[in-house]
């Protein structure tokens, strides 16, 4: 629901003059970060291939010739100028990424600011009078900012995460099919394991999120009349209906997120069961002739997908603000909402 959200949102950002025009300078820094993020997490894979050639050049049987007929000692310092090599490389491309990426995320806040605004001046006088400028707020500009954060979660650790775990997957394969069989397993039924916890939450994140608005609406609206409830004196009042409201979304939101950390619990079973498995994987494919150097790298780069496998689940508590966030802003912002005021008809000038 929230990626077909964000494409309806860019679809009607696509089709505004303006904001169509400023996306033309958005795509070729998007994609500039894009090639670079591949190469950066390409590297950091590679960065403990030289731990295999190490462990496989000191098990050798003596007399066995190492690469280029090299030494033990030179193999060793070879593999010393290979490992600076790589990690400089590396943060030289981590660096550039960086900034590419920035500019990206920042570019993007830019395009949906300016539209945003654009398209909520249009709205008619009608609209402007029904809504409070606290609730104005909390639908536009909170929940752009909200937006703003999951979608840079989203692009700058999600999809980096994602093209890792592919690259663990391919990579494992080449080692031995029973690595490369066990991180596929293990991505499709975590993958199955995400969409039925999405399901669940689904609920109770419209849940969090009416309870949320109605806190922020609460608090601007405080701030924007205060000079008025002081004159009137319903300080206590006002005061203590906030309060109240605090304390009520207090109380459900303990119960909301313990029913959510049981279900990311039981999804992060998945990843435990897969370790278990790997000690299996890893005795069958010794026992085939595997290198003790290439079971130690499978069990490296699996280590880093597992590692890294509960940002999922951070991501899909990041979405409980921001999904229903963004469908709020969808609705704002539909074409058939934007109007002007009418013209004015009474013949004098304005």
């Amino acid at each position: 629901m929230f990626l077909e959200n964000l494409r309806r949102l860019w679809q009607a950002v696509r089709k505004d003059p303006t904001s169509g025009g400023d996306l033309k300078k958005f795509r070729p820094i998007a994609t500039s970060a894009a090639i670079w993020l591949v190469a950066s997490e390409l590297l950091v894979l590679l960065e403990v291939y030289p731990l295999k050639l190490l462990i496989d050049g000191l098990t050798a049987p003596a007399g066995h010739k190492l690469a280029f007929g090299l030494s033990r000692w030179t193999y060793a310092a070879a593999l010393c100028i290979a490992v600076f090599a790589l990690f400089e490389v590396g943060n030289l491309v981590f660096a550039r990424m960086d900034n590419e990426r920035n500019s990206a995320g920042w570019l993007h806040y830019i395009i949906l600011n300016d539209y945003g605004n654009r398209k909520q001046l249009s709205l008619g006088a009608d609209w402007h009078v029904a809504n409070s400028s606290g609730k104005k707020e909390s639908v536009f500009l909170k929940n752009l900012k909200k937006v703003d954060y999951v979608f840079d979660n989203l692009m700058f650790d999600i999809v980096p995460l994602t093209v890792r775990i592919a690259f663990i997957v391919t990579g494992t394969f080449f080692i031995g099919w029973q690595f490369g069989l066990l991180a596929l397993i293990t991505m499709a039924i975590y993958a199955v394991m995400i969409g039925r916890t999405e399901r669940k939450l689904k609920p109770m994140r419209e849940d969090f999120r009416t309870h949320t608005k109605r806190i922020e609406q609460s608090d601007s609206e405080l701030n924007s009349a205060a000079v008025v409830i002081k004159e009137q004196g319903l300080e206590d009042d006002m005061g203590s209906a906030h309060r109240k409201l605090l304390f009520e979304h207090w109380v459900k939101e303990v119960v909301r997120h313990r029913r959510f950390r049981f279900l990311v619990t039981i999804q992060d079973h998945t990843i435990t069961f897969s370790r278990v498995c790997f000690y299996a994987a890893s005795y069958l494919s010794f026992k085939a002739g595997i290198s003790v150097g290439a079971i130690v790298l499978a069990n490296a780069w699996m280590e880093r997908m597992y590692s890294n496998m509960w940002r999922y689940g951070q991501f899909q508590y990041v979405l409980n603000e921001g999904s229903e966030a963004l469908r709020e802003l969808v609705e704002l912002l539909k074409p058939s909402r934007a109007s002007s005021n009418p013209p004015n008809r009474s013949g004098r000038a304005s």
